[in-house]
């Protein structure tokens, strides 16, 4: 994690063996919800580009319990500078949290 001006907080890619998709320099977000969520869903976009499409979180179409491991396949190719969008609903109320993703 790097402390950008203003006091955000941004994530780096740490890259490591074991899963097929970390071998083949995918980078893969892990989120844990700190409570019971459902219907979580993500996208991406960076500076002067876009939006990706939403899409559902694999094994998050239902209701996630607090603590649960998710993984997101952001991708192999990142922007310098890109914000992974997640979306989700807490007690039936939509929220989203926002993670600023930094290139190695």
């Amino acid at each position: 994690m790097k402390t950008l001006p203003g006091g955000q907080n941004a994530f780096l890619p740490v890259y490591a063996q074991g899963s097929s998709a970390a071998a083949q320099g995918e980078v893969i977000a892990v989120i844990r919800p700190g409570a019971d969520v459902s219907d979580v869903q993500w996208r991406r976009y960076a500076p002067g580009v876009p939006p990706t499409a939403w899409a559902t979180v694999t094994g998050a179409s239902g209701l996630v319990p607090e603590g649960a491991r998710l993984e997101i396949a952001i991708g192999k190719e990142m922007p310098p500078q890109s914000t992974l969008e997640v979306s989700y609903l807490l007690q039936g109320i939509g929220r989203a949290d926002r993670f600023v993703l930094l290139a190695r």
